[in-house]
């Protein structure tokens, strides 16, 4: 498995892609999250092709959500591929009135099929897996974040590896996420996370992690070995094998 920073702008800085990662296996690959200009860079470094199979979605702000729609439609119009969108259990009736209010899905489309997309509901903590190589060989799961919207993290384990990797989406330093990295760090023989960052001080919004609340919230040793991303900083492009 290869994971890809596909992009780690904030959702105040048009100039930068939107936070989103692409994780390659040999047979499918997956999206997570798919903001205002994902769809636009998506297409011009990998083309958009029929190998994308899974979106996962980790809340409905629109640097989250916003180019989805059009991915859709190219996946299903060019690509005759009609992909599975995974989110928790909290997103999942939004994110579905979301896109059937857009896409047409309930409006018979230009009389094309009705099922453009399909939707998976997950409940925290509970593995589904992801026919990426082998059915059996990568699972994901969603925790619980801290954000002022409901929205999840997602962890990511390879079974053939024992590798895994953690993304927390929007969200201020919590016990949820110190617990995930405990579980994970346990469970993997290689193991990183990457950890929603702030490029303000904004503690009462609870809306972003920044530097203050990360210390104060996480224990030394975990604080160094996080990775930051959501801040507009310029990034290392190269993938993580896990």
């Amino acid at each position: 498995m290869r994971l890809y920073r596909l992009g780690n702008g904030s959702a105040l800085n048009p100039k930068k892609t939107n936070s989103s990662f692409m994780v390659f296996g040999d047979k499918a690959n997956m999206l997570i999250d798919c903001g205002y200009n994902v769809y636009q860079k998506l297409e011009a470094e990998y083309k958009v092709n029929d190998k994308l199979k899974y979106i996962f979605i980790t809340h409905m702000d629109d640097d989250h959500i916003g180019s989805l729609r059009a991915l859709m439609y190219d996946l299903y119009f060019k690509h005759k591929t009609i992909p599975t969108i995974l989110c928790c259990d909290d997103v999942y009736d939004r994110l579905k009135v979301y896109l059937e209010d857009h896409t047409g899905v309930m409006k018979n489309y230009n009389k094309e099929p009705e099922i453009l997309f399909n939707m998976v509901s997950l409940i925290n903590d509970r593995p589904y897996n992801i026919d990426l190589n082998n059915y059996t060989d990568f699972t994901i799961k969603t925790f619980e974040n801290k954000h002022f919207q409901s929205g999840s993290g997602i962890s990511m384990f390879n079974y053939a590896t024992h590798n895994g990797i953690s993304i927390t989406s929007d969200t201020i330093p919590c016990e949820n996420i110190a617990e995930e990295f405990e579980l994970m760090t346990t469970l993997c023989k290689k193991y990183t996370m990457f950890h929603d960052y702030s490029n303000w001080n904004e503690p009462a919004m609870q809306v972003h992690a920044c530097s203050d609340s990360i210390i104060k919230c996480y224990q030394p040793k975990m604080v160094s070995r996080l990775k930051f991303y959501h801040n507009d900083a310029i990034v290392n492009k190269k993938t993580i094998e896990f």
